[in-house]
């Protein structure tokens, strides 16, 4: 057990910044899904396909800079 916890704190700031990159890239990809294994009709498929570029082209780029500031300076006073 001490090897192990002497492993995990010879790990550098560098590496944990590394993964905190590659896992911030990751959460803004999508995965492609196939509208028919859930039997969308036209209408359902061209309506899911309008809300996709419609996030994709206004949220994601906000939603990026929020991941990037770690702050959401829009957000509402409660």
């Amino acid at each position: 057990m001490n090897s192990l916890l002497k492993s995990f704190r010879s790990i550098n700031l560098s590496r944990i910044r590394q993964f905190h990159s590659s896992t911030t890239l990751k959460s803004t990809q999508f995965y492609p899904i196939n509208d028919d294994v859930f039997g969308l009709n036209d209408e359902q498929k061209q309506l899911r396909q309008i809300v996709f570029n419609f996030v994709q082209k206004e949220l994601a780029p906000k939603a990026k800079q929020i991941d990037q500031e770690n702050d959401f300076k829009d957000m509402a006073i409660l």
